[in-house]
Formats: C-alpha cells, structure tokens, sequence
C-alpha cells in the first residue's frame, strides 16, 4: 500500500542529560521537514514545533537540564492527593509546624 498524499513520516532523536530522557519527533509532511519536542516539564505532554533540527536540539537540552536539576514547572496532584495536602495544612496549622520542609 502506498502512503497518502500528505502522509507524515516519523523517526526519533533521543536527547539525554542524566538520567532525563527528551525526545524530538522528526516527521515531513506535504515535502516539509519539522521538529516536535515532547515537552513534559509541566507534568503535561506539550509539542514544540521547529523547522531546523539544531533549534529543536537546543531546546529539548534546555528542557533535559532543567529537570534533571529539578526545575520543573508545577506538580501535578490528583484530587485526592490535593484533598489530603490540605487536610494535613489544616491539621497542622494550630501546632505552628508546616507541611513545607525549609530549604537552606
């Protein structure tokens, strides 16, 4: 079977800081060549589109430094998780002590 007119093809591009993991999707699609980096540093999938390889490159080691150092946008809880954060916030709050562990 032949592929579609407009069909997008795909390869990968692994790029590794540590042990953090960011991949660039190569795909062409109507005879234009892109770059989408998976973007997971807050919490959620997201896909920066580029049209040259060494920008796509860039940003993906931008995004691997940053969260194998520990910069990452948010976190996600689940509801239930929320509801217990701040249930513990509640119950702490009378005896001075806080849920937050000061960083020096």
């Amino acid at each position: 079977m032949s592929a579609a007119k407009g069909a997008i093809s795909k390869s990968s591009i692994v790029v590794r800081v540590g042990n953090i993991v960011v991949r660039i999707h190569a795909s062409e699609s109507r005879g234009y060549r892109f770059y989408q980096v998976a973007d997971y540093s807050s919490g959620r999938r997201r896909l920066v589109t580029f049209r040259d390889e060494s920008e796509a490159r860039r940003k993906a080691n931008e995004i691997a430094h940053k969260m194998a150092s520990g910069q990452v946008d948010v976190l996600q809880l689940s509801s239930d998780d929320r509801a217990a954060y701040a249930r513990a916030i509640q119950l702490l709050k009378p005896c001075g002590v806080s849920v937050v562990q000061n960083q020096l």
